[in-house]
């Protein structure tokens, strides 16, 4: 079974380990590689932009230590290696503001929902994302 990478940048440990538990009972094989700010996840990418090891998800919180996700947003969606990843924000806000800049850069947003059902029901959304982008020949490396 192929193993698709999800990147999860976010620092919250509780959401991340969540993820991971959660994970554990899609139907296809992930690997999550977890980053706690927005300097490590894009560490990541640069090192595995040309390469096939490109995620076929960024879930992405907004307010992280270092490099926020909005800064990190701003330099996927500039990088033509990365802009094509499909990318989840994953905040606790709810800020018409944030939902703005979102959209901008036409990202789907869901603010962390508080009981577990809502948080997996938010998770298969996410996956979906990722198996519908990934039927359409992605990823594509350079």
């Amino acid at each position: 079974m192929n193993q698709h990478i999800i990147l999860w940048a976010d620092d919250d440990a509780e959401d991340r380990c969540f993820m991971n538990e959660a994970l554990k009972t899609a139907k296809e094989s992930f690997l999550i590689v977890e980053a706690v700010n927005g300097q490590e996840a894009l560490s990541f990418l640069n090192g595995v932009k040309n390469t096939s090891s490109i995620p076929c998800l960024i879930i992405l919180d907004l307010n992280m230590p270092l490099i926020n996700g909005r800064e990190v947003l701003t330099f996927l969606k500039s990088d033509s290696n990365l802009d094509h990843i499909p990318v989840v924000v994953f905040t606790s806000s709810a800020s018409d503001a944030d939902k703005e800049f979102c959209e901008k850069y036409s990202v789907r947003m869901i603010t962390k929902p508080s009981t577990e059902k809502q948080f997996v029901g938010a998770l298969t959304e996410m996956i979906t994302l990722s198996t519908v982008i990934r039927k359409n020949d992605y990823p594509k490396t350079a």
